[in-house]
């Protein structure tokens, strides 16, 4: 019987472009953070954009990575480990999730929020739902939750994201002249995480400038994308406002565009950047380049068993 959990956490998704499973997951997202319910524009705008991209695709890309950490253990540790995943936004709930661990008599998990930079409205997020869910269901205080160490000063998640862009500019020697520029990106949010200095924009910056000085860039820049909606403002520039400025500049005809912020391809890759930002750059004259996405190579796995191992292991030098 396996003894250990490995939770993977993430943020949510409809299961299908219809407009009642995009209402519902749209309605949850709003609700959660504004108390507020969708406009018609505003599910039928969703659901234009998922079926652009062919429909959601999170849940199944979950699975699939799943079953492959899982097997990855299972070779280092055999028996160890049950792998699962849940959702904050979306079935499977994370309390669901959790209570379903608790009867098959699991008592440590091991949580990964899949978000690589800390925010109150990203890892901090997943924190909270966890610790509400275990006060939630039976026996939810034999459950000991044991978080997976912060992400963006992890060598090996820069050495991830270096073997993903070496790979792909030894693919694409058109990228190696010095008209290229990279524009690493990040998901935006809500400004207030500046205000309250939550290293959110630090530790993206800092890992940017990490993987430049390991590829030796020096034509880069950062922006973000996906930046939603409310009253307040959200981080930038935004990628399409970098690239504006990069053809102002007139040095530049290709971009390459790091999606470090993300490790899939879901809608804010397939359609902000693949279809929004690659339009606009078009628009521009620029050509927009992108590398695969962690969940798209070899290197997340290992990444994800090292978190994984890296509990297992303080657990022995206890």
């Amino acid at each position: 019987m396996r003894g250990e959990g490995l939770l993977l956490l993430a943020y949510g998704s409809p299961r299908s472009s219809s407009e009642e499973d995009v209402c519902e997951f749209l309605a949850h997202v709003l609700g959660y953070y504004r108390g507020a319910v969708p406009h018609p524009r505003q599910i039928k705008s969703l659901q234009k954009r998922y079926q652009c991209i062919g429909g959601p695709n999170l849940h199944a890309m979950l699975e699939h990575l799943c079953a492959a950490v899982s097997a990855a253990l299972d070779e280092e540790i055999p028996g160890r480990f049950r792998v699962a995943y849940a959702m904050r936004h979306s079935e499977p709930w994370i309390g669901d999730v959790l209570a379903r661990l608790a009867r098959e008599n699991i008592r440590r998990i091991r949580a990964v929020p899949l978000a690589p930079f800390r925010s109150s409205f990203s890892t901090g997020g997943y924190i909270r739902e966890v610790e509400k869910s275990l006060q939630a269901f039976q026996n939810g205080e034999n459950v000991r939750i044991e978080w997976a160490e912060p992400w963006a000063d992890c060598p090996e998640f820069h050495r991830m994201w270096v073997r993903i862009l070496r790979r792909y500019f030894e693919d694409h020697p058109v990228l190696s002249g010095s008209g290229v520029h990279v524009v690493f990106v990040n998901h935006s949010l809500p400004e207030v995480v500046r205000q309250r200095n939550e290293p959110y924009e630090a530790e993206f910056f800092r890992m940017a400038g990490a993987i430049a000085a390991a590829l030796g860039m020096r034509n880069y820049s950062t922006a973000y994308t996906s930046a939603g909606g409310g009253r307040g403002p959200w981080l930038g520039p935004s990628l399409e406002e970098r690239l504006e400025r990069l053809a102002d500049e007139g040095t530049r005809t290709s971009v390459m565009v790091a999606p470090i912020g993300f490790l899939s391809a879901h809608l804010e890759v397939l359609y902000d950047i693949d279809i929004s930002a690659r339009n606009r750059a078009r628009d521009l004259g620029l050509r927009l380049y992108r590398p695969p996405m962690p969940a798209d190579t070899p290197f997340l796995v290992p990444f994800l068993v090292h978190l994984a191992r890296g509990c297992e292991q303080s657990r022995e030098a206890e």
